[in-house]
């Protein structure tokens, strides 16, 4: 909340500063401009687009990376719901890693007459039509996420049909950074299956997100 309130008092700040400027040329206008005043008033908006630079592209540099990380939270959750509902296994692939990944979800397929229902297969999120449940999309990929790196524990993870848990309840961690390094966001599924964000402790601090315990 103190970053975020800082960075509103910034914003404003240059839109007062702003507003300023903006009454001074509509002077300048009404009275013809002279040589000097014309050169102030420009360097004042030269100093203007270098404060307002830094924050605006901090903000949609957290906003790309905080948008990877609810898509991924989200598909995870979505698999998860799928696997109790259908009772049967959805497997997840997470691919990939940098600038270039992807993740994808798919259940396990309908058994034959009379057999059993098989394990669920990781789908190959690089193909767009491989990752679907019932018909619908489940994939995420970097490709709407322009500059977010990932990097995760696992290529793949499996949900139960029954409770929703990990089949190796072995915790998931994927961790985004944005073109920022400063800043990074990561996306944890513990055991039972629950997908949830959290900011890594060496990350500066995000939001209405809290830190990784």
């Amino acid at each position: 909340m103190a970053s975020c309130s800082r960075q509103l008092s910034k914003l404003f700040r240059i839109v007062s500063l702003r507003e300023s400027v903006v009454a001074m040329i509509d002077r300048l206008n009404q009275r013809g401009v002279t040589l000097t005043e014309l050169m102030v008033a420009l360097a004042v908006l030269a100093i203007l687009a270098v404060m307002a630079a830094p924050g605006f592209s901090d903000y949609f540099h957290k906003a790309r990376m905080r948008g990877a990380g609810e898509a991924l939270a989200d598909l995870l959750t979505e698999a998860r719901t799928e696997a109790i509902k259908r009772d049967r296994q959805v497997a997840v692939s997470i691919v990939g890693s940098g600038e270039s990944w992807c993740a994808g979800a798919r259940a396990a397929e309908n058994p034959s007459q009379g057999a059993m229902i098989p394990p669920a297969e990781p789908c190959d999120c690089a193909n767009g039509n491989a990752c679907n449940i019932g018909g619908n999309p489940m994939r995420v990929v970097s490709d709407d996420f322009d500059s977010v790196t990932l990097a995760s524990n696992q290529q793949a993870i499996v949900f139960d049909g029954k409770l929703g848990t990990l089949t190796s309840m072995t915790p998931t961690r994927v961790t985004l950074t944005g073109p920022e390094p400063r800043f990074s966001l990561r996306v944890e599924v513990g055991p039972m299956g629950l997908a949830a964000l959290c900011v890594p402790a060496e990350s500066a601090p995000l939001s209405g997100i809290g830190q990784c315990p």
